[in-house]
């Protein structure tokens, strides 16, 4: 299977990721910033405007009178707003560059915001267990029901400790996904590209990032405190993630794009095997980081 053309299975994997990570809904995470992009950004043609003026508008005054909703609504505000930016700021070609761009300055935005919020990361933390618990009420209601409701809920109960442990980097990793769909949607109907997003057996990011890794892993390591160990924990597990993707797309390119049997079987054997799957993957994606594998691999085999 190849990667020409507009890349629709590309688009529909990355809204499930982007949906399966995230508790703020991938709706809002697509449609609010798509409407900043045809709003703010060229070629501005008024049709397209309008529509984006109208997607922003709804997103902004439809919706349930919940506080995990307007912090949705926020984030994926301050997130559009940022790919906005990075559109305009970052002169590297494509979407990951722009996108890592925006995702990290909203993070750090947010931050800031509750760092100064009365309550700061406790309330938000509690909204974010209360809903993966009511999600997860379904699933320990038919377990009793087999008999295995003790085990059930303590690994329910695990799972939520380790999602609001990890949410920001569980909200970063879904924003960059549903920020690629964004990308892709505004670069389609305004500039009429092809194919907006690049390839997967492309996919880099700049190697300053892994700065990042590093600071996570001594912010994880020292006892400097329980803030900045949930800090190192999170930088690790979106960088470490980042890497592992990083490390797939080399061997995709060295070794071709599967067929749809084998994305099938890659997807199979990723769920069963992840951990055994994501170290060797990551350490691909990090010794690409001095090697730069994919433009060594032309010249070597250029010949004479």
């Amino acid at each position: 299977m190849t990667e020409g053309g507009p890349g629709w299975a590309r688009v529909v994997a990355l809204t499930i990721v982007a949906s399966t990570l995230s508790v703020v809904p991938a709706t809002l995470l697509v449609f609010l910033p798509v409407g900043l992009l045809l709003v703010a950004l060229p070629p501005r043609r008024p049709a397209l405007m309008l529509m984006g003026a109208v997607l922003v508008g709804v997103v902004l005054a439809q919706g349930p009178d919940d506080p995990m909703f307007d912090f949705a609504r926020g984030w994926s505000l301050v997130a559009g707003a940022w790919l906005v930016i990075a559109a305009v700021l970052v002169e590297r070609p494509g979407y990951t560059a722009r996108g890592l761009f925006a995702v990290f300055a909203a993070s750090a935005t947010a931050a800031v915001v509750y760092a100064v919020r009365p309550g700061g990361m406790t309330g938000l933390d509690a909204m974010v267990r209360e809903r993966v618990e009511r999600t997860d009420s379904a699933t320990l209601a038919l377990s009793e029901r087999w008999g295995v409701g003790r085990n059930m809920a303590e690994a329910l109960r695990q799972r939520a400790d380790v999602t609001t442990l990890l949410q920001p980097a569980l909200l970063v990793l879904a924003t960059l996904a549903a920020l690629a769909v964004a990308w892709w949607a505004y670069r389609r109907l305004a500039a009429r590209e092809a194919a907006p997003l690049e390839g997967v057996a492309q996919f880099r990011f700049p190697d300053a990032l892994i700065w990042l890794l590093i600071a996570g892993i001594v912010l994880l390591i020292l006892p400097i405190g329980a803030v900045a160990s949930r800090t190192g924990a999170n930088l690790v597990a979106v960088m470490g993630l980042l890497y592992a993707l990083r490390g797939a797309a080399v061997l995709l390119f060295l070794h071709g794009m599967p067929s749809v049997l084998g994305w099938l079987l890659i997807l199979l054997i990723g769920v069963l095997l992840l951990p055994l799957v994501l170290v060797p993957t990551m350490v691909v994606g990090l010794s690409d980081t001095w090697l730069d594998i994919r433009r060594r691999r032309p010249i070597e085999n250029a010949g004479p």
